[in-house]
This record gives structure tokens, C-alpha cells and sequence, in this order.
């Protein structure tokens, strides 16, 4: 039987790596100061959402699943 924590907190790996990578892409394409700031704030958002993952903090994981893991399914 496969242990639903793991795969949760796997899922959601997955997931905020996608976010991270799409804000580096963005954060390499732009040019606005002002947008550049708010790419880098959201990126410290998104490391520490991934440390919390990986500390088995189950609510961000839950976070993570819910609201991103929407968000990717819209875009795609």
C-alpha cells in the first residue's frame, strides 16, 4: 500500500520545483526593477516553501498541492 504522506510530500516537490523554475525563467527575462523585486521576493517565498516541504511540514505541503498545484493544472 503506498504511504500517502510520501507521496503528498512528493507531489508537492514536484510542484514547487515547477514554480521555482518558472520564476527563474521569468526573473531571467525581465527587465522592469520593479518586477525583478517582486520575481526575487516571490523566489525566497518559493525556497522556503520547499525547505518546509522537505521538513514533512504538512500543511505548506497540503498549501502547495491545493493552490500551486491548481495554478500548473490552468496553465497546462
Amino acid at each position: 500500500m503506498f504511504n500517502n504522506k510520501l507521496m503528498n510530500t512528493d507531489v508537492a516537490i514536484e510542484i514547487i520545483a515547477e514554480m521555482i523554475a518558472d520564476n527563474l525563467f521569468a526573473l531571467e527575462r525581465e527587465t522592469d526593477e520593479k518586477i525583478i523585486k517582486e520575481l526575487n521576493k516571490r523566489n525566497e517565498l518559493y525556497t522556503k516553501q520547499r525547505d518546509e516541504i522537505y521538513s514533512g511540514n504538512e500543511e505548506t505541503i497540503k498549501f502547495v498541492i491545493e493552490v500551486y498545484g491548481n495554478k500548473l493544472k490552468k496553465e497546462r
